[in-house]
C-alpha cells in the first residue's frame, strides 16, 4: 500500500474514532459526538445531545465514505468529503460554543474544550494531503 494511501486510511480511521473522543467537558461529564458516557443531558441541562444529533448521525457516514474514496483513490471525492466534514465540524463547534456561553451565564459550572477537535482536524488534514498526492500522481 502506498504511503499516502496509508495516511488517507489513518485520516479516515481518525474521523471514525473521533466520535468517541471528548469535544468538551462540563464539570465532570464530557461531550462527545456519539451519545456515549451517558451524555444525553449534561451540566444541569446546559448541553443536550440532540443539539448535534443530526451531525452525529452523518459524521460516521461521512467518515466511511472518505475511507471508500481513499481506497478508490478518488481525489475529487476526498476534497469534497473533506469540505463537508469541515462544515459539519463547524456546526458542531457552534453548538458546543453555545453550551459554553450558557455555562458562562450560569456561573459555578466549569466548561472546557477538549482534544477531540484536534483529532478531527488531523483526520481532515490527512485526507486533504492524500487527495493532493493522488491528484499529483494522476497528473490531472
Amino acid at each position: 500500500m502506498k504511503t499516502e494511501k496509508v495516511l488517507g486510511v489513518i485520516g479516515s480511521l481518525l474521523l471514525i474514532s473521533a466520535g468517541f473522543f471528548p469535544l468538551a467537558s462540563i464539570d465532570p461529564k464530557i461531550i462527545t459526538i456519539f451519545p456515549v458516557f451517558d451524555n444525553f443531558e449534561v451540566g444541569e441541562s446546559i448541553w443536550f445531545w440532540r443539539d448535534i444529533s443530526a451531525f452525529a448521525i452523518t459524521f460516521p457516514i461521512i467518515a466511511f465514505v472518505s475511507l471508500y474514496f481513499v481506497i478508490k483513490e478518488n481525489y475529487i471525492g476526498l476534497f469534497v468529503i473533506s469540505g463537508i466534514t469541515f462544515g459539519v465540524m463547524f456546526f458542531m463547534l457552534i453548538a458546543v460554543w453555545m453550551a459554553s456561553e450558557k455555562s458562562a451565564s450560569i456561573g459555578g459550572i466549569d466548561f472546557s474544550y477538549d482534544y477531540g477537535w484536534f483529532i478531527i482536524l488531523v483526520g481532515i488534514a490527512l485526507l486533504i494531503f492524500d487527495g493532493f498526492k493522488i491528484k499529483k500522481e494522476q497528473h490531472i
